[in-house]
């Protein structure tokens, strides 16, 4: 047997190696680092900067009421950040690039109007108050080969010291699964699926199902609408943080 039939059987033995986690789309990508085959060039485009809006975002789905509010009127106090934080996160923006780009363009499970997909949901509370709603999800359709629906894609990139827990934190679990399960209701699919990216050495990824959830969404809504309501009155809500300290703890007396 030549060489380039001995590359491809050990190749195969590897795709099989990778799909004894029961992950879907992960074991695709381990293949393809796997497989080596790689482009004379990867195009790339690192978006650091978020536009400024007035909206509410999937992100803040669970964000205490206070503080959101105090948010939403430029009243929050700036977060201080270190060369570190910056670092991490613009190695987390890379990560999300070279994935989405991955799934795409090496792929083929989704279309680059799949990829960075913009919302924009605006509806009236009863009392009379606009409710903005605005996100953009990572990959909002992946279709995956032996799936009959198309899978919603949300990628979190984190240290090791998280990644090796082999779950998530039980306050990033509860703010990652709302946040899909707002996206999963503005995009109309059933499932979605955290991708785990650890960012250090061997830069392993799992996955965390999430499935629809129309009772948390309506509670996060009703939440945002309750908002809205203190906004147009100016009336400071309460603090829903719980034994967390509140982001908005020393703006209002």
């Amino acid at each position: 047997m030549g060489q380039a039939n001995r590359k491809r059987k050990a190749r195969g033995a590897g795709f099989a190696k990778h799909f004894v986690t029961g992950d879907v789309l992960t074991p695709h990508i381990n293949n393809w680092f796997q497989n080596g085959d790689f482009p004379d060039e990867i195009p790339l485009v690192l978006r650091p900067n978020k536009e400024k809006d007035g909206a509410f975002h999937p992100s803040s789905a669970l964000m205490c009421e206070r503080a959101l509010y105090a948010k939403m009127r430029g009243e929050l106090p700036p977060e201080t950040t270190r060369a570190e934080d910056e670092k991490t996160w613009m190695f987390g923006r890379y990560a999300h690039e070279l994935l989405q780009w991955v799934v795409v363009d090496q792929l083929g499970f989704a279309t680059w109007e799949d990829v960075e997909k913009e919302y924009n949901l605006r509806y009236d509370t009863p009392g009379g108050n606009e409710v903005w709603v605005r996100g953009f999800s990572d990959i909002a359709r992946a279709i995956i080969p032996g799936l009959d629906e198309p899978v919603l894609v949300d990628i979190k990139s984190m240290a090791s010291r998280l990644y090796s827990l082999g779950t998530l934190p039980g306050t990033k679990d509860a703010e990652y699964r709302a946040q899909v399960s707002l996206y999963l209701e503005l995009e109309d699919v059933d499932t979605g699926i955290i991708i785990c990216v650890e960012k250090d050495n061997p830069h392993r990824m799992r996955e965390v199902r999430v499935e629809r959830d129309g009772e948390l969404v309506d509670s996060i809504l009703e939440k945002w609408e309750y908002v809205a309501d203190c906004l147009a009155a100016e009336e400071v809500p309460g603090c829903t943080c719980g034994d967390r300290k509140c982001p908005a703890a020393n703006v209002y007396h």
